[in-house]
């Protein structure tokens, strides 16, 4: 499952549809490790006679405390409301998790552009550049470095990059570190960073922000190289231009 679809609104004033309650009790139960103590719901449609008390109402309540960070929860979920759209949004996540992440096509389409697009940096550019990044840096398969290293993501950015990133550019731009921040799911920031690819994305492209230069065309395969080249892996890593033109024309989109 990497998506659910409702036709009206579920939990407290929903229409309750049982198909519709039952989406939200599967899509809940996947993601029970991000509304502790909540235990697996029983998937049958129904919040019986009094939904206030009903097990699935207090697991939307608790989503939208801990995940969304509404002071006051209204355990209900809209068909096109903030709670659907992160709980989607968080399932595409795990599922792209449990496949490994290993398509670039996946990659591109449900981390990479709704990430740009939720941030409103959206361009082609910027796309074919953090794929590139992203392939260069872990091949789609690593979220901490090999042989021990700090860096996390398949961006594979260092713990004292992100902070820096934080501290001296985020922290001076409030209106996009609010985009940023609401791609988190809690308040541990560099464990978001392992393991949450819309933040990690929404970091690495915000690390090229602070680049001086443009960002070369999506068509300039060897341009992209070296702006990597410069302003990610820096003159004093062991990357190469050539190693990232070889790795996106062997890994990426086709």
């Amino acid at each position: 499952m990497s998506s659910i679809k409702i036709t009206q609104a579920v939990g407290l004033g929903g229409a309750n549809n049982g198909n519709d309650v039952k989406a939200v009790q599967t899509a809940l139960n996947k993601l029970l490790k991000f509304i502790p103590p909540t235990k697996s719901l029983i998937v049958d449609g129904r919040l019986g006679s009094g939904p206030e008390s009903a097990k699935t109402i207090a697991a939307i309540k608790l989503f939208q405390s801990k995940v969304l960070n509404m002071v006051r929860p209204d355990g209900k979920i809209d068909a096109n409301g903030r709670t659907l759209r992160k709980i989607n949004e968080m399932l595409i996540v795990k599922s792209i998790q449990i496949a490994g992440m290993q398509d670039p096509k996946l990659f591109m389409a449900n981390v990479i552009k709704p990430t740009l697009l939720k941030i409103g940096l959206a361009s082609r550019k910027a796309e074919m550049l953090l794929l590139g990044t992203a392939i260069q840096e872990s091949r789609l398969k690593y979220r901490q470095q090999l042989g021990g290293g700090p860096a996390l993501s398949y961006f594979q950015i260092e713990p004292a990059t992100h902070d820096d990133i934080w501290d001296n550019y985020l922290a001076y731009r409030p209106e996009l570190a609010k985009k940023v921040s609401e791609l988190l799911n809690n308040d541990d920031k560099l464990q978001e960073l392992k393991d949450n690819d819309l933040y990690a994305c929404a970091m690495a492209r915000v690390h090229y922000l602070r680049a001086p230069a443009g960002l070369p065309s999506e068509d300039d395969l060897h341009g992209q190289a070296a702006y990597w080249k410069v302003y990610y892996n820096t003159p004093l890593g062991k990357g190469t231009i050539q190693e990232y033109v070889h790795n996106l024309q062997t890994y990426g989109v086709k």
